[in-house]
Parts: C-alpha cells; sequence; structure tokens
C-alpha cells in the first residue's frame, strides 16, 4: 500500500522532499512490497552531484525499511560508512565493500575449523592458499579457490 506524500515526509523524518527523491522513496516502497510478496522488482539508480541530497535521501529511504528485513548500506569507504552508520536506522548497517567480504571470509573460516584467522593471515600469497587448503573441501578449493585468492589481493 503506497504511503501518501506527506505520510512519506513523515515517515522519513523529512520536512520537505524533491521530486527526484519522492520517486526513489516510491521505488523503495515498491521494492519493500515486492520483496514481501516474492515478486520482482527492478533496480534503481541514482546519479547525482556533491551536495545534492545523496546522502540525505539515503538516510530518508532506510527510514522505510522495515526493521524485520535485512539490509545493508555499502560505502566507497570507512569515513562514509562510519558518519552514515550514526545516521542510518540500527537496523540497517553500513559497512564498506571490504568490510563485508573480511566478516563473511572469517565467520566462514572461524566456523569451519574453529581456527580463529587475523588480518595478517592474508597478507601473504602462500599463506592464503593455506588457509583455503585448509578451511575448505577439496571439491571447493579446486571450484573456487582461485576467485578466493583473487579477491583476497
Amino acid at each position: 500500500m503506497a504511503l501518501s506524500t506527506q505520510m512519506l515526509l513523515i515517515k522519513t523524518g523529512l520536512q520537505t522532499a524533491s521530486e527526484y527523491q519522492i520517486d526513489i522513496f516510491r521505488h523503495l516502497e515498491a521494492a519493500v512490497e515486492a520483496y514481501t510478496s516474492r515478486t520482482l522488482v527492478s533496480n534503481g539508480v541514482v546519479e547525482a552531484v556533491a551536495g545534492s541530497g545523496k546522502t540525505t535521501t539515503i538516510v530518508g529511504a532506510a527510514t522505510l525499511i522495515p526493521a524485520s528485513l535485512k539490509a545493508i548500506f555499502l560505502a566507497f569507504n570507512k569515513d562514509i560508512a562510519t558518519e552514515l552508520g550514526a545516521r542510518l536506522p540500527n537496523h540497517v548497517p553500513a559497512k564498506t565493500l571490504n568490510s563485508l567480504g573480511w566478516g563473511i571470509c572469517k565467520r566462514y573460516a572461524d566456523g569451519v575449523a574453529g581456527h580463529k584467522i587475523s588480518f595478517d593471515s592474508f597478507n601473504d600469497s602462500n599463506k592464503v592458499w593455506k588457509i583455503i587448503r585448509n578451511h575448505c573441501s577439496k571439491a571447493d578449493s579446486a571450484n573456487y579457490g582461485k576467485d578466493i585468492k583473487w579477491l583476497v589481493s
């Protein structure tokens, strides 16, 4: 059920919004509805200059995502992730792509064999192959080893 423009503004915490921001909020509303009803929705792309309100729009849009759904904001660098992390709702964490990938790798590696892996373990290419061999099955190592090595590098 689409919210009225006034209700969108109230829910996002904005006093005013441009027609572009409203379009973005409407698209996100449709995406949330589609996700919860298991139907397809198209992606959205925002292209805008510095100072045009992208961050304000992101923060407003994040408030439209129900806390029951999983969402994450991926930032280009740690400073942006830190700034947005303080402004986004608690149920929408902000991370860098590197941080997300590292967390997934570390969680997988720590859970597979109970070995704790530190970032230092990934500094040497031989160590990377050793970790892959120690923590992945032979099939996974053969299928994904080169990709894992490439991602780590």
